[in-house]
């Protein structure tokens, strides 16, 4: 991927700026937590034309007691710029998972931009420090339909089988990652393991999806 322009990065400023200004101005509008429902946070996300999940961590970003205050805001926009990072909602979201207490969200921010980190980087920085997120986080949208549910698994075992084959790759002298031979053993079993579950699972879900696209009924 290209390096941001300053023109890219003047405008990933700015994204950052109005994600934190609508979410300011919701929480004007609606400060608190306990009297914003569904129904209402659907109804003022369907206005601006955001998603609702996304619309929530825009409200904590704008939170000064949980997000960023105007302060830090600055001081995040500044880093961007000094570093010509064009940063978007995905880096957004991650950070707002970091703990303020005692500058650790400021020291991996600034570690982030200092190194260039991806989205996915970022994570991975974030659960090795601070373990997996357990609670919360957008629910998974689930299809309307049972073929839509099972094309939906059948590309997660897709992308776990994709995930086994880059692991296992040999025809990469210097990957950027490692491998599965260097993980734990107790973990390459597991791995293993699942990955052979997940391809047979794969397999019968194919057959189920041709077996109902063939049917004049659809099961």
């Amino acid at each position: 991927m290209p390096n941001p322009t300053r023109s890219d990065v003047e405008k990933a400023v700015k994204r950052l700026q109005r994600f934190h200004q609508v979410g300011r101005d919701s929480l004007k509008r609606r400060g608190g937590q306990g009297a914003y429902g569904q129904r209402q946070v659907e109804a003022e996300a369907a206005k601006l034309r955001i998603e609702p999940g996304v619309f929530r961590k825009l409200r904590r970003f704008a939170d000064e007691a949980t997000g960023y205050s105007a302060a830090e805001l600055n001081e995040l926009c500044e880093l961007c710029k000094r570093h010509d990072r064009a940063w978007g909602i995905k880096i957004l979201l991650a950070l707002l998972r970091v703990p303020r207490a005692k500058g650790q969200r400021r020291a991996v921010q600034k570690q982030a931009a200092e190194n260039g980190w991806s989205a996915s980087q970022l994570e991975n920085e974030i659960r090795r420090r601070f373990g997996r997120r357990r609670s919360g986080g957008r629910r998974p949208a689930v299809p309307s339909d049972v073929e839509g549910v099972l094309c939906q698994l059948e590309a997660m075992c897709e992308r776990w089988s994709r995930l086994h084959a880059e692991l296992t790759a040999e025809d990469q002298p210097e990957p950027s990652h490692p491998r599965l031979r260097d993980l734990p053993g107790a973990v390459r079993r597991k791995f293993g393991d699942a990955t052979e579950a997940l391809r047979k699972h794969q397999s019968s879900l194919n057959r189920q999806l041709d077996r109902r696209r063939s049917s004049p009924t659809g099961r």
